[in-house]
């Protein structure tokens, strides 16, 4: 019986090569039960496992050790059934129940002469080496364990086997482009070309509708000035990081004030917070284009040296030490606020405001080209960046020292309000 085992182990290895030559799939990829190659999917599939019911008495069985992975057609290992040594029969089954005590090696190997799928169960159990010395000798119960499930005839109970049920990963959202208000507010260097070439309501318009021939050539010429646009990133958060430098706060100077004069605690209505410097990297303007208006024209008669600039000749931490030495416990503060650098002049009203949250009261004081008010649009746009920052908007309204202001009954100011 020996010769004979050994003769079908030695035709199993021959046509085990040739499944191994001839079974290739010509992408490489085998797929067991299909007729055709399975294609890779772009995204990893979701594999969901579930754990079917089983038939058999679970108090009958015994371990079994589960038989190779079939490869399923999109790569993924599917469990393949194991094989039951219970005496116990399912409903309905017909398969045959096989004792180790009455295994047949011989058998066996018959089987797998005649199915390429035992024979690929066969080596995926046991190298061919210990294949051949089967033929010279008894097998053990463990091999026994090992090699039964690879037999056709035996029954078959999927308990405790997870079936896998494949889904197509959903690809992941493509994200909705930015519109150009929304790239220019994170940008500096783009919101100063944008805002000074097109106007910050262009870009407020610009979120409803399509931007006509100019307007598209004006965005692309300024996208194109990467390095100017590089240069302002990179400036900006020096300046807003220097408006915050920290600053020791002195005693407040002794007064001689009357016993009649009022010494309780000051509320400030009326504080202007002096604007961040928005001259070209550092350096200083020394001319603008006229018109401006009246107070804008005396503002720049101030030397460079004394000219209040956050950052430069005063910060945070100052105007906080002032407002508590003179005894204020509240400030009504005015943060100025321009197109061209939006973002920028908010985020240092913001930090402000977190660093002394019980000091200011902010109110934005937008404006452009001297005139102290802004159309309402342009507003909706500067409270967005921040929502419930603000308290209010001012100042605004006619002066008698600013011509260029509109009038008090401007349609502009209902626009704003």
């Amino acid at each position: 019986m020996n010769s004979k085992l050994f003769f079908f182990i030695a035709v199993a290895v021959t046509i085990i090569s040739i499944a191994a030559c001839g079974g290739a799939s010509d992408t490489g990829v085998g797929s067991a039960g299909s007729d055709s190659t399975a294609t890779q999917p772009t995204s990893t599939p979701e594999i969901k496992a579930t754990s079917p019911s089983t038939s058999a008495d679970s108090s009958n069985s015994a371990n079994a050790t589960p038989a190779p992975a079939v490869t399923g057609g999109v790569g993924v290992s599917t469990p393949a059934p194991t094989a039951s040594l219970s005496n116990a029969s399912n409903t309905g089954d017909t398969s045959t129940t096989i004792d180790p005590q009455d295994f047949d090696t011989q058998a066996l190997m018959a089987q797998a002469l005649s199915s390429p799928v035992v024979l690929g169960c066969l080596t995926s159990k046991m190298d061919m080496q210990k294949l051949f010395d089967l033929a010279s000798r008894e097998s053990t119960d463990e091999e026994v364990s090992l090699l039964l499930p690879c037999l056709p005839d035996a029954e078959v109970t999927t308990e405790s086997q997870p079936s896998i049920e494949i889904i197509a990963a959903t690809p992941a959202p493509t994200p909705a482009p930015q519109s150009i208000l929304t790239q220019a507010l994170a940008s500096p260097g783009l919101m100063w070309c944008l805002a000074d070439n097109l106007g910050m309501g262009v870009l407020a318009d610009l979120e409803d509708r399509s931007p006509t021939s100019q307007e598209s050539s004006a965005i692309r010429s300024c996208k194109s000035d990467t390095r100017e646009i590089a240069n302002w990133n990179a400036e900006w958060p020096k300046r807003i990081e220097a408006a915050f430098t920290p600053s020791t706060c002195g005693d407040a100077p002794i007064t001689n004030f009357p016993a009649s004069y009022y010494q309780g605690p000051l509320v400030y209505s009326h504080l202007h917070i002096p604007q961040l410097p928005d001259d070209q990297h550092g350096e200083q303007d020394t001319g603008y284009v006229a018109p401006r208006g009246a107070d804008s024209d005396l503002y720049d008669t101030i030397s460079q040296e004394q000219r209040p600039l956050l950052g430069r000749t005063m910060n945070i931490d100052r105007i906080a030490c002032t407002l508590k030495n003179e005894g204020s416990v509240k400030a009504f503060a005015f943060f100025p606020v321009f197109p061209e650098i939006t973002a920028q002049a908010i985020e240092a009203a913001n930090r402000a405001n977190e660093q002394y949250p019980d000091l200011f009261v902010p109110f934005i004081q937008a404006s452009a080209n001297g005139v102290a008010t802004l159309e309402g649009k342009i507003l909706d746009v500067m409270f967005d960046v921040e929502p419930g920052l603000f308290a209010g908007f001012g100042e605004v309204g006619d002066s008698p020292t600013e011509p260029i202001n509109p009038l008090s009954d401007s349609e502009i100011y209902t626009g704003d309000f």
